[in-house]
Order: structure tokens, then sequence, then C-alpha cells
């Protein structure tokens, strides 16, 4: 089952085009031309002369997939990455275009104004080292680690006129005119080399002697368009020269009008006619295997499907439809809808994946109806728009196990599921084993062998299974464990010295011991011999030691045993647990706290804490969704440049961050990753459009997670209420906290109190924390905030006190407070382990 929030492209149309008066442009003409005029630089001569010889749209299709198919795919990742670039920054220069196209953003932009008639407008792009290798793939060699661009404006106030500029290139610098003698020749032609240009602009003190050196030597090092393609990596870029050759002898058999892969097909229906106009429904269906996954066997990918509707050879109708997928791994079915006179139609379709890569391409006869009744289609007028984007949502469960690894003979499998998944059921080796019928999905797995497969299939209440996850796991052979001495029953009131032993697998790095009286810290130790000292007093009503070793990873293992007279060697004690983060006036985190430091009531109850652990050395995941709609305005680039400072100030080499934006549309700029570079330059170029699509990009981002540690955090920025959201907020929140993921939403002038409402019970509800941003200058200072809070996380597990039960939805009333002054907690409704 698929759930389709479809919404306008709100910001993309004119109020003609809403009114669908103005006429339609074609989507599909000339698409493989504008095609081949990009991909010029990157093409050999066979290839160019290959896709000449092609007639048919199919065939030309299959050509787009097999050209990229013979390049190694980081090329693909690259161009497509590059493409947005182009998109983001709308140079108004095809040059520069051009340039970003095949290299990206710049890391530095110069300009230098004309004057007079001596110097013409310069602008001077620098690509850094960092940036050559982001391209490459590679390191660039010592001697190339800078490539240098100089664009020239060849035309007085036209900025299109900007041409690329090189020693070699015959590109004017000066503005001067050639002089004519009595007789009409030319008897003085203008300064052509740099250096004397230069040397009459600083005489004439258009630039100054500092500003003439430097940019002399800047362009001293400018390229043309020969040596860029050469030093950016794209000449001779294929891996399989032979490719042609076999794909012409292919291709002479197959139709060229058109394309499909495997299992890929399209339907249409017709649902009913109003005034004079059939809506017809279009249906695309694809197999996940031509889906892109991002981890935990789940989907994020982008659908987009182009179509020309023509009647009698005359352009009726054309349209665009975005679908975005997160989830699960089934098939899907993606929807769009036309509204047609009855009549017969020529039918022009192409679907892409994410990377511009052809799913289907097709030309067909359409026989459109009139039929007796209406259209029985909520939001009809809005999803028959010519552009439209839609959220697709699939059933999924997602194994939470960190690289596969377990260190131990039982695994703790914690599963994460969407909220159509009511039952999910543990297999291990293709056997069921267990099955759990409400959240939390938890369930501990015995590990008898070395490796097992462990599945989690999720169903819904009626039993029809919606989504499975399967992962290896492995047993360590010499696993991570630790032993803590039994004491004597007879002197356990007594002062203990309890001898600890730790057995860490190779290659692995122990990072310390804690041992505990109750939740309580007596001792950490980062070097044997481990012995944990018990002071002397009376465990009552029951008390227990307990041990954890640590990894350098993160990974942690556990004994304990109970102290008290008949103190039994087993209990079970259903604990509750509670992830806080502690904030205050101190300028850095909380990170010095212990269980005594914190007091929890269940109900109004106090409860008695049972295990205390504080997270700031566990790996983080963090991503944040940043509002770039209109009414951000220039604030945009402000915004942009807080997140930048935010990525550096709260990556350490285990964490990892991702940037995501959202206007009327959904756009992941950058995956997950550590390299705070790569963030960077993400975020560079942004530029405020568009209309807001709030809920559904938080429950975008919340998919994205799929696959990541489960220490997850999501910052959101916006600055405006939800316009475009099929999805609701309540369906939004249950999606958040099935999820386990921290929220920290920041509104940013936000006046609509429904909206505010919803982002501070989204916080509350998830254990972050909301904040209110007067302007874009507040930004900094709420991203150390939420960055401390981030660095102050503890995880807490209390046994709830005798006769207080959790409420009818599982969900359990808490309150958490903290001694020290000056520090606040932030609590999460938590589900009983």
């Amino acid at each position: 089952m698929i759930f389709v929030a479809a919404t306008l492209l709100a910001a993309a149309a004119t109020p003609a085009d809403a009114q669908g008066s103005r006429r339609p442009q074609a989507r599909l003409t000339g698409f493989y031309e504008q095609w081949l005029a990009e991909v010029e630089p990157l093409l050999a001569e066979a290839e160019s002369s290959a896709f000449e010889r092609l007639e048919g749209p199919g065939a030309r299709e299959r050509f787009l997939r097999a050209f990229w198919a013979a390049r190694p795919e980081r090329l693909l990742e690259r161009w497509q990455e590059n493409r947005e670039a182009r998109d983001q920054l709308r140079e108004r220069s095809p040059a520069m275009d051009r340039a970003v196209l095949l290299a990206g953003k710049p890391a530095y932009r110069q300009t230098v104004e004309p004057c007079e008639s001596e110097l013409r407008r310069i602008e001077i792009w620098t690509y850094d080292g960092w940036r050559l290798e982001h391209q490459l793939g590679r390191p660039p060699r010592r001697d190339e680690d800078e490539l240098v661009l100089a664009f020239v404006q060849q035309v007085n106030f036209d900025p299109r006129s900007m041409r690329l500029w090189s020693p070699s290139s015959g590109v004017d610098l000066t503005f001067e005119p050639v002089r004519p003698d009595g007789n009409g020749r030319a008897a003085e032609a203008p300064p052509t080399g740099a250096s004397r240009v230069l040397d009459q602009a600083e005489r004439r003190r258009c630039l100054t002697p500092t500003e003439r050196r430097r940019l002399e030597r800047r362009l001293g090092r400018a390229v043309g368009w020969r040596d860029f393609i050469e030093r950016i990596g794209w000449a001779d870029a294929a891996s399989d020269a032979g490719w042609v050759d076999r794909f012409l002898r292919v291709e002479a058999v197959l139709d060229a009008d058109a394309m499909t892969l495997p299992r890929v097909s399209l339907d249409f229906e017709p649902l009913g006619t109003e005034n004079r106009r059939t809506a017809m429904r279009g249906q695309l269906r694809l197999p996940a295997e031509h889906l892109a996954a991002i981890g935990a066997g789940q989907i994020l990918e982008r659908v987009t499907i182009t179509g020309d509707v023509f009647l009698r050879d005359r352009l009726a109708d054309a349209f665009v439809v975005t679908h975005h997928l997160s989830g699960g791994t089934a098939d899907v079915a993606l929807d769009f809808y036309r509204r047609l006179p009855a009549g017969a139609y020529r039918l022009e379709i192409r679907a892409e994946d994410r990377l511009g890569r052809g799913l289907l391409r097709t030309s067909s006869t359409l026989e459109v109806p009139a039929l007796d009744v209406q259209p029985d289609v909520p939001g009809l007028g809005l999803l028959s728009r010519r552009e439209t984007i839609a959220l697709n949502q699939l059933p999924s469960v997602e194994l939470l196990a960190a690289e596969g690894r377990v260190l131990g003979s039982t695994f703790t499998a914690r599963v994460v599921a969407s909220a159509a998944v009511s039952r999910v059921v543990f297999l291990r080796d293709g056997a069921a084993v267990a099955t759990i019928d409400a959240p939390p999905f938890v369930q501990d797995l015995d590990l008898p062998g070395r490796r097992h497969l462990i599945e989690v299939q999720g169903h819904n209440a009626a039993g029809s299974l919606l989504a499975r996850h399967v992962l290896e796991i492995e047993r360590e052979e010499h696993p991570f464990s630790i032993a803590l001495e039994r004491p004597d029953p007879a002197v356990v009131a007594e002062a203990l010295d309890l001898s600890v032993r730790v057995d860490v697998p190779s290659g692995r790095e122990l990072d310390r011991v804690d041992c505990h009286l109750d939740a309580e810290l007596l001792q950490s130790m980062t070097a044997a011999p481990f012995r944990c000292r018990v002071p002397a007093g009376l465990r009552l009503p029951l008390s227990f030691v307990r041990v954890a070793a640590t990894l350098r990873t993160g990974e942690t293992v556990e004994d304990l045993v109970f102290l008290g007279s008949g103190a039994p060697e087993e209990i079970e004690v259903r604990l509750v647990d509670l992830l806080v983060s502690v904030g205050g006036r101190q300028a850095g985190p909380a990170t010095g706290l212990n269980a005594a430091d914190f007091r929890v009531l269940h109900r109004g109850v106090e409860a008695r804490i049972r295990d205390f652990r504080n997270l700031a050395d566990r790996p983080l995941t963090v991503a944040l969704l940043m509002d770039i709609s209109s009414s951000m305005g220039r604030g945009v680039r402000v915004a942009a440049t807080s997140a930048q400072r935010f990525f550096e100030g709260i990556l350490t080499d285990r964490d990892t961050a991702s940037l995501i934006v959202f206007n009327h549309d959904l756009n992941r700029l950058a995956p997950f990753s550590g390299d705070t570079r790569l963030l960077r330059y993400a975020a560079e170029g942004l530029r405020a459009w568009g209309s807001t699509r709030l809920y559904d990009g938080i429950a975008y981002a919340v998919s994205s997670f799929a696959g990541r540690p489960d220490r997850r955090a999501l910052v959101v920025l916006s600055d405006g209420a939800d316009t475009d959201s099929n999805l609701d907020f309540e369906r939004v929140l249950t999606q958040v906290e099935l999820a386990g993921v921290v929220v920290y939403p920041i509104a940013l002038r936000v006046s609509d109190e429904a909206t505010t409402d919803a982002l501070r019970h989204l916080a509350e509800r998830s254990g972050g924390r909301y904040h209110a941003a007067a302007s874009v200058e507040d930004l900094d200072r709420i991203y150390r905030e939420i960055e401390r809070a981030l660095r102050s996380q503890y995880l807490i597990a209390f046994e709830p006190p005798p006769g207080v039960e959790a409420g009818g939805d599982g969900l359990r009333d808490i309150e958490v407070e903290v001694s020290r002054a000056g520090l606040t907690v932030t609590g999460v409704r938590s589900r009983g382990r």
C-alpha cells in the first residue's frame, strides 16, 4: 500500500496558468538536442556520430543510459550534482552555466568592475584543491591544486555576454574600439595582451598597483575551455571504449520509438467527465530494483514524469509530475492526472530517476472517452496542474544494528516501523522466533552460531505483509565480554573490592570500564587491573553493582550482581528508557552529570533510576532541514552561512550530518557525511523562492535516517506556516515518534500560532527543544544551544513505581528534574523496554 501526498508547484505557476488560459509549452521537444549540447565536452567523436544516426526517442533514450553505463557511476552522480548546482546558482551567462555544469560551484569569486573604455567587466572564479578533489574523485597533483577561470563581459550592460577568457582565447579585455584612418582602414588596434591592457588601466587609475598585480596573477593562471575540461577530468572519461559498436548492433533490432526498463509499465484509466473534460489517471508501475536505496533496504528516490499531449499534431497539454519516494522496498505505483476533452490523442511520456536516467520513454495513442459519471477524485484540480509534486511514503521496518556485528551471544533487536505497521515478526535464519503486537518493537534474540540472518517483517492489523528488512548479524569469534566477581553473601553488607575481567576482541580498543552501585557511578577506569570498590552499607530493599566496559567505537557490554540478604540470582525488572538533553547558561555542554543529579517523577511519583549513561561519546547523526521558500528572502544566505558554522561545530570524527532544503519541492543537497567541506559546499548559493512544504519536509527528512545509527536528531528551520503539504501534523508527529528522532524546531519570525504550537508540540513529544528566532542574526546563538544540548544527552532507565501503570496508548507521563543550578532538562514521553 502506498500513501501519496500530491501538492502543486505553486510558485512556478502564474495566475494565467492556474486558470488554464496560458498555452502549454512542450516539455519533450528538443530534449535530446539539449542533452547533446550539455554533454558535448564529454562526447568522443564516435559517440557523437552514433547519436546523430539514431532516429526515434526510444533509441536515443537507450543511448543516454548506455552512455552513462560506460562510465564510472561516480561521474553520473557528479554530473547530476553539478546540474543541480547550475539550476541553484542560475548564472545569467551561458559560459558560466557551462562552467558550473562541468566543475560545480567555485570556491571564490572576484569581480573587477568595468572602467570607462579601458577595461571590460571581469569575473574571476577559483576552484581550490578540495573542489578539484571532489570533482575528480582523487587528490589533484601538487602543481594543479588550483584552477582559475576568467570571464569577460563582451557587451556593456549585458551579463549574458560574459565569455571565458584565456591568453589564447581571442577574447578582448578592453572596450576600446578600433579607430579607422581616413581611408576606412584600422589605423590602431586595441591592446590585446593582458599586461598591456592592465598597464593602461593602471595609468588611467582604473586599478591601483596592488589590484593590478593581483589581477595579473589571476589572469596569468586562467585556462581556456580545452584545458579546463582536461583538468577537471571529463576528457576520456569512458571506461568502455567499445560500447558504441555493441550498442549499435543491438539497437538495430529494437523499437526506435519506445524504451521501457524490465517490469516497468504505464496504464491509463478514465475516471469521469465534468464540464466536457474527462479525468484520466495515468499509473506508472516501478519495481524496487530500479529505485535508489539509502540503507536498511529503504528507498529515497525522485521520479519525474514528463508528458506532451498532441491532438492532430497540435500541442494540447504538457505536464511535469515529480514523485518523491521514501520508505520500504515494495514495488510502487505512481499516479498522475490529466483532464482532456474526448478524442484521440498522441501521448509522449518520459519518466526518469533522480540521476536523470530514463525509466520509460513511450509514444502512444490515447483514446479519451466521454463518460456519464463525474470523477470522484479529491483535489483533482490541483492534481491535474501542469506542474505537481507528490510525496510517496512506503510502509517500512528497519532493524537497528551497528555494522551488523554483535559482541556477545545475545542480540537486542530494535525495530523502527512506520505507522502502518502494527505487528512485527522476528525471524532467525528463516524461522520465526518472536512476535510483538504493539510498539515498542524490541526483542532479545539468542545467537548460537557465528553468523545468522535476522529478518523483521512488518504486518498491518489485517495480517498483510507490508515490509521486511534482513541483516546478516555476525557474532565476534572472540566476543567482547565483561565479568564481575560474585561477592560472598555473608559479607555483602561490608565494603567490597570486586575484580572485573574484560575481554576485548583483537583490533578493538577499550575506552573505559565504569562501576556503578545502582545508578551511582563509583569508579571510571581506563587501564587494568580493573577493580570495583563498593562502600559498606545496608543493601535494602534491593541493590546491585553494575560494571560496563565501553570500546572506542561506543559499543558496550555489562554485568551485574545483586546485593542484599537473599538476593536472587536473576530478577525480572521492566525498565523505561528515557532520553534527556540538558541545557542552561553554561558556555559548553553539561557533560559531567551523574545519576544523583537527576530526579525522575513518574506520574508524580518518584521512580528509582536503575541505569544511567552519558551519550556524549556515542556517534551522532543529525540532519538540518532548511526552509528556502520565497518568504526567507535575502535571509536565506545568512541562514546558510549559519548552517555551515553549525556543521563545523557539531561534528566530531564519529558523527555525520545531512542538509535537506524545502520550498514547494524537497531536495537532499548533501547525504549524511562527516566531511564538513562537503556540507559547506552544499549550503553555498542557496536562493529563496517557492512556497512551503513544512510537514512533508519533516516526514521526508525523518525517512532519510534509514540505516543510520540510532542517536538521531533533526533540526528544522522554517519562517512560516505550511502551505503545500498533504501530510497533516498528527501523521508527521507519529512518524517522528516511531523513528526515534529528536527534533529541534527553529521558528524564524513565525507569527502563525497554529504553526508555532505544532512545532513546540513536536519538540516536546520527541525530546527536543523549541526555539524562536526574531531574525536570522539569532541563528548562530540557537545553533550553539542545540549543539550543547546534543552534547549533553543522557539515557536514564528507571523502574516504574509499584501501582503506576502506563497509559492506554503505552505512553508514560514523565517529569525529569536536575539538581544543579542553572540547568534544565527536556524529557521524552518514553515507552517501556
